[in-house]
């Protein structure tokens, strides 16, 4: 029964995510229930919810999950890599099918089409939405499995953080760090032909086409335009860009010094299957966010057109199941203005609620009542002056704290501050940018923050559990990731 789970929160994003999407993993959840051989999934989890604007799992399944992942590595070296190769397959031709429906004009698509479009949409995320939290239950486990051959190897905290920093290291690089490099140009031609050049507004509308998708969090914000990316052209230009070069060209030396590490410490090839390891779980984990945003982006036109038929505004649209927008769509209906109203409910907070392979939607009294039961009291903790994290990229800095914990507060983040949060995501390197260092609420050596954070060259502290509420905005402290700590000093 749901009433005995012990649940546990194993992600916090900005907030409730949208219907549409949770939609897709318990749809997924759902499907593999009934037929877990006709779908790939390595373990289907029996409770999962959306609550409080956290993601949550039972422990029962949190402990079998991750025990099911490290049977089958055990029974066979490899699986997991094999895994994460498929499943970044899998966002490749998610990717593909984004392009595909960018060349497609669905504003005078007749209800059976846009069905079949939305269809089409629904069956390339289903195999994603299976897997999207494997990295979570990896990252519990098998990022250590490495960092503990290389402690035994190398003496000294120090040396060991700036090994483990490159074999973490992606060598194939996310959009994140393609786009990265692309400000760097832009920031250059600027510095040589002036911002308000040709030059540089031929630069500026490439970045556009290629990036823009990365301004956008899943089915929320806005995709990145000529001014914004220009904005952060010019602060970059205002940095080091000789170093910010650098640090680039030291992602595409990332496999030769990996390669060198190997040689320089004659590693083992079971190691050297551990390290292939990381680095796909990192890549294709972190590839997530950035391939189902860029499918949301290049769905625009389907989903405005989807919004129009049905008779409900795009952020209602996102609020609906799957399977709603399939049942409005096959009889040709609009939305009554009772669900209309619902949909309303649902966007101020909902609850959704996936037990032995059902799902249900609380909003209203019933998702009073369902706080009243499950809400637990949270202590502050802004009494503490010192408390320690996972060191995810070496360094020091100090700095004032700047929290952002929804979307709207990414552009007030600072040069120089220490960003603060529970996790983060592409839609906030921005942000990222201009910190001087990163502390996380989660997240492991594999998470976006500490991958990201690498290729920033900034210190970067994760899973710290209490960030958020040991630490108010304004307040000055020293992030010691070389050694996990975090500190007030004023």
């Amino acid at each position: 029964m749901e009433e005995s789970v012990e649940w546990e929160e194993v992600a916090r994003r900005l907030g409730n995510f949208e219907v549409l999407l949770l939609g897709s993993v318990t749809e997924a959840f759902e499907a593999f229930s009934r037929n877990p051989r006709e779908f790939k999934c390595e373990y289907v989890p029996k409770y999962y919810r959306q609550f409080d604007g956290g993601r949550w799992f039972s422990r029962f399944d949190i402990e079998h999950w991750i025990s099911a992942l490290q049977q089958l590595e055990e029974e066979k070296p490899g699986s997991i890599l094999e895994i994460m190769l498929d499943y970044e397959n899998d966002l490749e031709r998610a990717r593909k099918l984004g392009d595909e429906a960018s060349a497609r004009d669905y504003s005078a698509a007749p209800a059976g089409a846009l069905l079949e479009a939305f269809n089409d949409f629904s069956r390339v995320t289903q195999p994603l939405a299976a897997r999207v939290y494997h990295y979570l239950m990896l990252n519990k486990f098998y990022p250590d499995l490495l960092t503990a051959e290389i402690a035994g190897i190398i003496p000294g905290v120090e040396k060991q953080n700036e090994v483990v920093k490159t074999l973490f290291a992606l060598e194939k690089p996310s959009f994140v760090a393609k786009e990265k490099e692309s400000l760097a140009g832009i920031a250059e031609a600027g510095l040589k032909h002036g911002f308000e050049s040709h030059e540089v507004e031929g630069l500026v509308s490439e970045h556009v086409r290629a990036y823009a998708f990365l301004g956008m969090y899943f089915y929320r914000k806005e995709p990145f335009d000529a001014k914004a990316v220009l904005e952060r052209a010019r602060q970059l230009a205002e940095k080091d860009l000789a170093k910010e070069k650098r640090e680039i060209q030291a992602l595409k030396e990332v496999d030769g010094k990996t390669q060198e590490i190997i040689r320089e410490l004659n590693l083992s090839q079971a190691t050297q299957l551990k390290i292939a390891t990381v680095k796909e779980i990192g890549f294709a984990a972190n590839g997530f966010d950035e391939s189902y945003t860029y499918l949301v982006f290049k769905h625009r036109s389907l989903f405005n057109a989807i919004a129009s038929q049905l008779g409900v505004s795009y952020l209602q649209l996102i609020e609906m199941f799957p399977a709603e927008v399939r049942s409005l769509l096959e009889r040709n209906a609009k939305a009554s203005e009772e669900f209309k109203k619902e949909l309303e409910e649902r966007k101020k907070d909902n609850a959704i609620v996936f037990a032995n392979g059902s799902v249900r939607l609380l909003v209203g009294k019933e998702l009073a009542e369902y706080y009243a039961k499950e809400k637990k009291h949270v202590e502050e903790l802004t009494h503490l002056t010192e408390f320690k994290g996972q060191p995810a990229s070496p360094g020091k800095a100090v700095g004032r704290v700047r929290k952002i914990l929804s979307l709207h507060q990414i552009a007030d983040m600072r040069k120089g501050e220490i960003l603060v949060a529970t996790a983060t995501m592409p839609a906030f390197v921005p942000a990222m940018e201009k910190a001087a260092a990163i502390v996380t609420n989660e997240g492991g050596l594999l998470s976006h923050a500490a991958i990201v954070s690498r290729e920033l060259g900034i210190p970067c502290v994760v899973g710290t559990k209490i960030a958020t509420r040991a630490l108010n905005d304004g307040d000055l402290i020293e992030v010691d990731a070389t050694n996990g700590f975090v500190r007030k000093v004023g």
